[in-house]
């Protein structure tokens, strides 16, 4: 079951970047990669799936709340993981329930929209493509 997950989780994010844009994956994330540089090892990160690859390589102090590794997260971590990107019902107490208390997110994202609008999430560093939110101190 895990691997029917899994494999669905792998064929969303094969649709994602494609052709010359998928040879610049993730692009220029100078910004964010700085800011993410300035977070104390072991800062649990809600991660956007496709970056969590970069995230791992790039700054492996720190720990993603899902990543390409889809062999070490249960079906309900990853259908967790899903309803929570899409701002399904109980999104903000999965996250909540996650630990993190900082986002590398899609700028576009549903849930990064969500994050700054409905729970005051407040961004750190940003790029064309990504954004780095912390959540409120309170």
């Amino acid at each position: 079951m895990a691997w029917a997950a899994a494999l669905g989780l792998a064929a969303l994010v094969s649709a994602g970047p494609a052709g010359a844009s998928a040879q610049q994956f993730p692009g220029d994330v100078r910004a964010v990669d700085a800011a993410l540089g300035r977070l104390p090892a072991k800062t649990v990160v809600l991660d956007d799936f496709p970056i969590s690859g970069w995230l791992l390589w790039r700054h492996p102090d720190l720990t993603p709340v899902l990543d390409l590794r889809v062999e070490i997260y249960s079906s309900d971590q990853i259908a967790t993981y899903r309803r929570a990107e899409r701002v399904g019902p109980g999104w903000l107490d999965i996250i909540q329930d996650t630990g993190a208390r900082h986002a590398l997110l899609r700028t576009d994202s549903a849930l990064a929209l969500a994050l700054r609008e409905r729970a005051a999430w407040t961004p750190l560093a940003s790029t064309r493509d990504y954004v780095l939110l912390a959540a409120p101190t309170s």
